[in-house]
């Protein structure tokens, strides 16, 4: 959308939102300024089915604030379902709040290789490049060799795995 005016400050100066009404949805999501005069709001169909929005700005502007559209949107195919996964919705909680799933109930496994012990001092650094064994004498060096001879599925694993064999690291009450 582009509005008429030109604003000092568009960031703080005018609020501009569509809202946004589909199949169980109606919601208001706000948009942003992209450079000069023009403003952007970002949708997402989350049903099949008929969409229309209704966009506005405080303060109003003609250029931003009273546009309509309408869309139909049409569900994945299950051959777009199989080419790409994640084409079935948005995360959410599943019933018992202990896991996360697709919007269509498809379990959904997080895995993650962040080391974030690593800016904790948890690992020494040694200037030499001498290898050490993994556990106490270890230094950082050691464990990304580790990392990289391992090189598949979750090499992070290992690490967290012994951070809390030796009390170094427990999950429930942290380092």
């Amino acid at each position: 959308m582009t509005s008429i005016r030109c604003w000092a400050n568009p960031y703080t100066d005018v609020t501009v939102w569509v809202d946004l009404t589909g199949p169980n949805f109606k919601k208001r999501v706000y948009g942003f300024w992209d450079g000069g005069q023009t403003f952007r709001v970002r949708i997402l169909a989350t049903a099949p089915g008929p969409w229309t929005w209704r966009s506005g700005s405080n303060p109003p502007d003609q250029g931003l604030a009273g546009k309509t559209a309408s869309l139909v949107a049409v569900d994945w195919t299950e051959a777009e379902k199989l080419k790409n996964p994640l084409r079935r919705g948005f995360l959410r909680a599943t019933a018992n709040h202990h896991a996360l799933e697709l919007a269509n109930g498809t379990p959904f496994f997080v895995i993650g290789d962040t080391w974030y012990a690593t800016g904790a001092n948890r690992f020494k650094w040694y200037d030499d490049d001498r290898k050490r064994p993994l556990g106490p004498p270890a230094g950082f060096k050691d464990y990304v060799r580790m990392r990289a001879r391992r090189h598949r599925g979750d090499p992070g694993r290992e690490v967290i795995s012994y951070l809390y064999s030796t009390r170094l690291f427990d999950p429930i009450i942290g380092p």
